[in-house]
C-alpha cells in the first residue's frame, strides 16, 4: 500500500509545479522515519499542510497522513503483531478430524492421515480418530499400523465392534486366520449387521475346507447386502469346492445379475460349466470374461487336463489365430499339447479361478457414537 501511494506522488511530481515535488520529498522522508519519531512526524506533516493548495493533492495528503498515524500507533512498524492478528486461529481437534474426513472421502489418504494425526496430538485418547486411522491403514495395505490403531481402540473400548472387524481384516491380510477369525466372530456378536465380517469368515472357512460353514456365513452376508454380486461369487466358489456344481452355477448367475461387468465371475462360471462337460457354454462364459483368445486358451487348458489332447490343440490354435502376434501363452500351451508329456497347462494370467473376493473399504464412521 505504501509503495502505491509513493508512486502516486512521484507521478504527480512529474506533472505539477515544484511545490509538489517538495511535498513528495517530505512524504518520502516521513515514511523513512521510525514509529517513535513522533515529534519529527508532526513537524513534517505541519510543513506539508502549508505547502498544499490543490484539493486533489490535499486528499492524497490525508491518505498519507492516515498511514502515518497508523504507523505512530504501531500498525505498520509492528508488522509481526499485525501478521499474527491476520493469521487464522488454531484449528480444534474436531476441525482437524472433519478435514481428515473430507480428504478421506476424496481418497486423499495421506492428507487425511496428516489431519487425523493433528487431531490426536490435541486429544491422544480419541477412540474415533484412532479407528479412522486404522481404516486408512487397512485400505492402504499398511496392516501392521492398522493393527496398532485398532488395538488402541479396543484397549479403551473392548466392545467396539467395527474395531474388531478392522482388526480381523488386517490380521486376515497378514494370513493370521485364526486370530482374525476370533475378532471377526466377536464383531458379529457385538453387531450382527456387519456383513463384511461374515464375508471374511466365509473366506476363512473356505481356506480351512469347512465349506458348509462358509456357505452359512456367505448367506448371512447376502441377507444383509443382497445386491452385492461378489458375495454370490464367493458363495458359488464354496458350492463348487464342495462338489455342488449346479448350486455353484446358480450362485454365479445370481452374481452376474448383480455385477455383470466382472470378468472373474464369468471365468468361475466357465470353469464350473466345463466340469459338467458343457464346453460350449463354458467357452461363451470365458469370452464374456475376457476375449476370444483368452477364452480358447482357457478352454484348451481344460481339454488338456481332461485328456482331450486333439481338442486342446484345436483350442490353442484358435487362440493363436485370434491373436497371432500377441498371444504367446497359447503358443506355449500348444507346444506342450503336441509334445504330450506331463506338465501343467497355463491358464490366462489374468484368470484366477476360485479366488474369493475381499476388498477393504474405507469407512469414516466408527459405528460408535
Amino acid at each position: 500500500m505504501c509503495h502505491s501511494v509513493l508512486l502516486c506522488f512521484v507521478a504527480c511530481s512529474r506533472s505539477t509545479k515544484p511545490p509538489v515535488t517538495q511535498v513528495v520529498i517530505q512524504a518520502l522522508v516521513l515514511f523513512q522515519l521510525e514509529p517513535e519519531d513522533i515529534d519529527s512526524r508532526r513537524h513534517i506533516l505541519k510543513d506539508m499542510k502549508k505547502s498544499f493548495r490543490c484539493h486533489v493533492l490535499l486528499s492524497m495528503l490525508f491518505a498519507v497522513t492516515t498511514i502515518s498515524v497508523c504507523s505512530l500507533y504501531g500498525c505498520a512498524a509492528q508488522h509481526n503483531s499485525l501478521r499474527a492478528d491476520l493469521l487464522p486461529a488454531e484449528m480444534t481437534m474436531d476441525e482437524h478430524e472433519r478435514l481428515g474426513d473430507v480428504y478421506s472421502n476424496q481418497n486423499r489418504l495421506q492428507m487425511a492421515l496428516v489431519e487425523y494425526d493433528k487431531s490426536l496430538q490435541l486429544d491422544p485418547e480419541n477412540v474415533r480418530v484412532h479407528y479412522k486411522k486404522g481404516r486408512l491403514f487397512v485400505v492402504g495395505n499398511v496392516h501392521e499400523d492398522a493393527i496398532r490403531e485398532f488395538r488402541e481402540v479396543l484397549k479403551r473400548e473392548p466392545d467396539h465392534a467395527p474395531a474388531h472387524l478392522g482388526l480381523g481384516e488386517a490380521l486376515f491380510a497378514l494370513k493370521k486366520h485364526d486370530e482374525a477369525s476370533s475378532h471377526l466372530h466377536k464383531a458379529v456378536r457385538l453387531d450382527p449387521k456387519l456383513w463384511r465380517a461374515y464375508n471374511l469368515l466365509g473366506i476363512i472357512y473356505n481356506y480351512q475346507g469347512d465349506y458348509e460353514q462358509a456357505i452359512r456365513k456367505y448367506n448371512a452376508a447376502i441377507a444383509l447386502e443382497p445386491d452385492n454380486g461378489l458375495l454370490y461369487n464367493n458363495l458359488g466358489l464354496s458350492y463348487s469346492l464342495m462338489g455342488d456344481h449346479e448350486g455353484a452355477i446358480q450362485a454365479f448367475r445370481q452374481a452376474l445379475e448383480k455385477t455383470s461387468a466382472y470378468p472373474k465371475i464369468y471365468n468361475n462360471l466357465g470353469l464350473v460349466l466345463s466340469r459338467l462337460g458343457r464346453y460350449e457354454s463354458a467357452l461363451e462364459a470365458f469370452r464374456k470374461g475376457g476375449d476370444e483368445a483368452q477364452a480358447y486358451n482357457n478352454l484348451g487348458c481344460i481339454y488338456l487336463q481332461r485328456g482331450h489332447r486333439s481338442k486342446a490343440i484345436h483350442a490353442f490354435e484358435k487362440a493363436i489365430e485370434s491373436k497371432p502376434t500377441f498371444y504367446k501363452r497359447a503358443g506355449e500351451n500348444l507346444k506342450r499339447a503336441k509334445i504330450n508329456r506331463g506338465y501343467g497347462p497355463s491358464l490366462d494370467p489374468d484368470w484366477k479361478p476360485f479366488n474369493p473376493d475381499w476388498k477393504p473399504l474405507l469407512d469414516t464412521d466408527s459405528g460408535k457414537g
